[in-house]
């Protein structure tokens, strides 16, 4: 994938046990014009495996960086992954939240009327939700 809309910054450390339904989230969507990067930040356990196996289904959509020492905070490996980003906008996910279905569609579409042209994945903006739940669904034991 060349130069997509989105990407989505995927941070994760052992996140063997929720990573797998965070990507799962990210196929079912209705905006498919988005890149996926997880920046592993040394995982211990099975984490890298399990985003490994999701290869085949996202294609070069999917790219996985793994730092060469783990930094202990979920800011480095998301800076690692910025610099790696080739979407016009950048959107940040943690490895065990969800995205509703129309989640990126949402974000391009709000991000594209707000932002001006020259928008780089250096920049970026948090928007607010006028909906009663985020579209980021967080786990109720998390």
């Amino acid at each position: 994938m060349k130069n997509p809309a989105v990407t989505v910054i995927v941070a994760m450390f052992n996140a063997q046990d929720f990573i797998a339904d965070c990507l799962t989230s990210l196929l079912n969507q209705t905006f498919q014009d988005f890149e996926i990067i997880v920046a592993d930040d040394c995982s211990t356990n099975s984490s890298l495996a399990v985003v490994q196996n999701f290869l085949p289904e996202f294609g070069d959509r999917l790219r996985i960086l793994t730092l060469s020492k783990n930094s202990g905070h979920p800011g480095i490996p998301r800076n690692f992954a910025l610099e790696a980003a080739r979407g016009k906008y950048v959107c940040f996910l943690d490895s065990d939240d969800m995205l509703s279905e129309n989640a990126p569609e949402d974000f391009f579409n709000v991000a594209k009327f707000l932002m001006p042209t020259s928008f780089t994945p250096k920049n970026a903006l948090l928007l607010p939700t006028n909906k009663p739940k985020s579209s980021v669904f967080r786990r109720a034991n998390s």
